[in-house]
């Protein structure tokens, strides 16, 4: 997560608060660095088990210590790939989504569908 400062202390201590191994959120691994060619600091997460520590869960606990340093968010990066049901799940949190599932999602209804038509159709030439 982007922070609108450039003290890199500040990412430090919010990564030790929400690190898993300092006593923060488990399976989150945080770590605190400046990028200088920006002028801002981040603080980098990788959640080792995101059912366990869902992403809005890890968002809101920075955005918290943030607040609480007086420093705002300027936005978060994704580095590499993220699992779809993460995503629906941050979704429905954010969105208040009553009783929301993935089953709620156009994508994987699709793939559904198109499994079992493929599968009948290899049935049909056996």
């Amino acid at each position: 997560m982007l922070l609108d400062t450039s003290d890199v202390s500040i990412a430090k201590r919010i990564a030790r608060q929400v690190r898993g191994s300092s006593g923060g959120l488990p399976t989150v691994k945080a770590l605190g660095f400046a990028i200088p060619s920006k002028g801002y600091v981040q603080v980098s997460m990788n959640l080792t088990d995101y059912s366990t520590t869902p992403m809005h869960v890890a968002f809101e606990a920075v955005r918290r210590a943030a607040d609480g340093a007086g420093v705002t968010i300027l936005g978060t990066e994704l580095i590499g790939l993220v699992p779809q049901d993460a995503i629906a799940a941050t979704a429905g949190h954010y969105f208040r989504i009553r009783e929301f599932s993935i089953e709620r999602v156009l994508e994987p209804r699709i793939d559904s569908v198109d499994r079992t038509a493929r599968i009948d159709t290899s049935l049909d030439r056996a």
